[in-house]
């Protein structure tokens, strides 16, 4: 056995992955998800799954000093109305809310007749809010230096979500994350491997001889794919029973999201020479396209990348016409960002393709 053949053998290989891009993103896809999903979390575990609690009074109020990690086992979110506490709960960035009256948290003494709210998930379990409701009365008394009930200041429990939020599960909650995927497999595996493979037998440039226009050319292209999605999609609400919520915006966003998907289809078609290709890209991309928006809420990091992951915005509305009340979250946020970037993809593989007509 000649050490030296091995060795050339072995320097062969490493320069041709060097200038082989699929070799690069199978080895780079896992160390920026490491980065992203495991060196970004800094912070402890136990400190990590401190519950939100959002508040609506001045951050230099006395009474709030008790409520910290150390003490109360929480993390305080400020907000500055009603409706935004209601948002941020319904949506799930904090657990529950508090309304405290300033004149308790001014004078560290309490009048007759003051009232302090407390927002909390409509589907949040009794013993939960027993619990919370028991804390909270721990730490006013200590506060006001009263050792025993009953307190002088009301507590006003009220649910936040309504009917829709109280009947959500674990499994539900899973239902838009696999509708993500069903679009996210079409359009960034199955429509390129297609396309590609005609690329591959050499039909797809007879193709672009006909006088077919890059617009007709592209629509023509994705309907299928879009039929499959549409298809996939009524399936498994069909199999699943999962018909709740607004129904109108579920699917206005699955349609957008599909065509967004299968344009990216497209331009992976575009620059990938064969289907090797198009598993390395498109695996990659999907990859980020169904972890980011599920794990955004998990980190100060990946909340700030979200935006740039068109799938955020898919995820997060379809989250909310199935599960909230839309009278008091916004989802016309989410459904215009989701038509520009559709727009901007589109555009993108316009251009694309009109290339290729001229250069053919």
């Amino acid at each position: 056995m000649k050490v030296s053949s091995i060795w050339a053998l072995f320097r062969k290989d490493f320069q041709d992955s060097l200038h082989n891009y699929q070799v690069l993103l199978m080895v780079f896809t896992p160390i920026v998800l490491s980065l992203i999903f495991s060196n970004l979390f800094k912070e402890p575990k136990d400190k990590a799954m401190l519950p939100k609690v959002g508040i609506i009074a001045s951050p230099q109020q006395p009474l709030l000093q008790q409520f910290t990690a150390d003490t109360a086992g929480i993390k305080l979110v400020f907000c500055q109305t009603v409706p935004e506490l209601e948002t941020r709960i319904i949506e799930g960035e904090v657990n529950f809310g508090l309304v405290l009256p300033g004149t308790l948290l001014a004078s560290g003494s309490a009048q007759e007749g003051l009232q302090i709210s407390i927002l909390y998930p409509a589907d949040l379990p009794p013993y939960a809010m027993d619990r919370l409701q028991a804390n909270l009365e721990r730490e006013l008394r200590r506060f006001l230096n009263i050792p025993t009930p009953p307190l002088p200041v009301k507590l006003d429990l009220q649910p936040v979500g309504g009917r829709l939020h109280s009947q959500r599960s674990f499994s539900g909650d899973l239902f838009p994350m696999l509708v993500l995927m069903a679009i996210g497999m079409v359009g960034f595996l199955g429509l390129p491997l297609s396309f590609v493979e005609e690329k591959e037998k050499r039909t797809l440039h007879a193709l672009f001889l006909t006088p077919v226009t890059p617009g007709e050319l592209i629509i023509g292209k994705s309907l299928f794919w879009f039929a499959l999605v549409t298809l996939t999609v009524a399936v498994m609400q069909v199999l699943n029973q999962r018909f709740e919520g607004d129904q109108l915006y579920f699917w206005i966003l699955t349609l957008i999201g599909a065509a967004l998907c299968i344009f990216v289809g497209l331009l992976i078609s575009f620059f990938a020479p064969n289907q090797g290709a198009v598993n390395a890209i498109g695996t990659s991309l999907f990859l980020f396209f169904q972890l980011v928006p599920n794990l955004s809420q998990s980190s100060e990091v990946l909340k700030a990348i979200s935006p740039l992951i068109p799938s955020t915005f898919i995820s997060r509305g379809l989250k909310k016409a199935m599960f909230m009340d839309l009278a008091k979250v916004d989802i016309g946020t989410d459904l215009a960002i989701l038509v520009c970037y559709t727009l901007l993809v589109y555009l993108a593989v316009f251009l694309c393709f009109r290339y290729r007509q001229t250069q053919v």
